[in-house]
């Protein structure tokens, strides 16, 4: 009895820190080759590259969503997702070439207002200095999972929408 349940507070403990690591800040830093694809997860929200245009390397962090830039109009229902790329050189790249998304992995509840059309992705574009709903659609052949091409190296929310 004593080994039973000494078995469930680890398991205990091991989930509460697999739920830290992916805090409201988790980030992941991943490189890339010329050519490759790759896909970087963090809980239900990740980023995929097919074929990238670029080496270097990927920095994908998972945000708050709290309060955000121009969030005046952007309801987000869970964190965002950040999406940045340095070179090899070490410079910043700003601009998209090649095919990137970012996804969502929805709950059932998600899914069905995305299906109403009450739900999307959204990107933060910082030449107007705001939110900007970004080309969403379901995942053929993914269980409940959303994404749209990225046109920016930038922050990413799935929020309600509203006219």
């Amino acid at each position: 009895m004593k080994v039973k349940r000494l078995i469930w507070i680890v398991l205990a403990t091991l989930i509460a820190f697999s739920l830290i690591a992916a805090g409201p800040s988790a980030t992941k830093w991943v490189y890339i080759k010329v050519g490759a694809s790759k896909d970087v997860q963090i809980g239900n929200i990740g980023m995929h590259v097919t074929d990238s245009y670029y080496a270097g390397h990927v920095k994908v962090s998972l945000k708050t969503k709290e309060p955000v830039t121009g969030a005046d109009r952007l309801r987000p229902v869970t964190k965002m997702i950040d999406v940045r790329f340095k070179d090899l050189n070490g410079e910043t790249v700003t601009s998209i070439n090649g095919t990137w998304y970012v996804y969502y992995n929805l709950t059932p509840y998600q899914m069905k207002l995305f299906n109403n059309k009450k739900l999307s992705i959204f990107y933060f574009d910082p030449w107007p200095n705001e939110w900007k709903k970004c080309n969403t659609w379901k995942v053929i052949g993914v269980d409940n999972r959303v994404a749209c091409r990225i046109v920016y190296f930038g922050l990413y929310g799935l929020a309600k929408t509203y006219k």
